[in-house]
C-alpha cells in the first residue's frame, strides 16, 4: 500500500493539467493514527510502529502515559504472527 501524502490544492490542479490519475480519501477514511500504529485484529489493539518506554521494566511499563501499555507475551506473539503475515503478503505481491 502506498503511503498517504497530503498535497495542496495547487498540486492537485497541476496533476489535473498533466492528466495524472489520483484518488482522494475523505477525512473519515483516514484515522489520525493511521501512520503511527498497526492494528492487530486478533488482540484488538493498535500497536505503535515506534518503540516507547525504553528503560522501563515490566512493572514500570504499566505507568506509561495515556493509553500506552506493554503487550503481554501472548499479545506480543499475536503481533509477531500478524507482522509475519503482512511481510509474506508483501513478498508475494512484489
Amino acid at each position: 500500500m502506498a503511503p498517504i501524502i497530503e498535497v495542496s490544492d495547487e498540486t492537485l490542479v497541476g496533476l489535473n493539467q498533466l492528466g495524472v490519475d489520483y484518488t482522494l480519501k475523505s477525512q473519515k477514511d483516514v484515522s489520525p493514527n493511521e501512520t503511527s500504529t498497526i492494528y492487530i485484529p486478533s488482540i484488538g489493539y493498535d500497536v505503535a510502529r515506534e518503540r516507547t518506554g525504553f528503560g522501563k521494566n515490566w512493572y514500570d511499563s504499566h505507568n506509561l502515559q495515556g493509553d500506552e501499555v506493554m503487550l503481554s507475551p501472548a499479545e506480543w506473539t499475536e503481533f509477531l504472527k500478524h507482522m509475519q503475515e503482512i511481510m509474506t503478503l508483501n513478498y508475494l505481491i512484489a
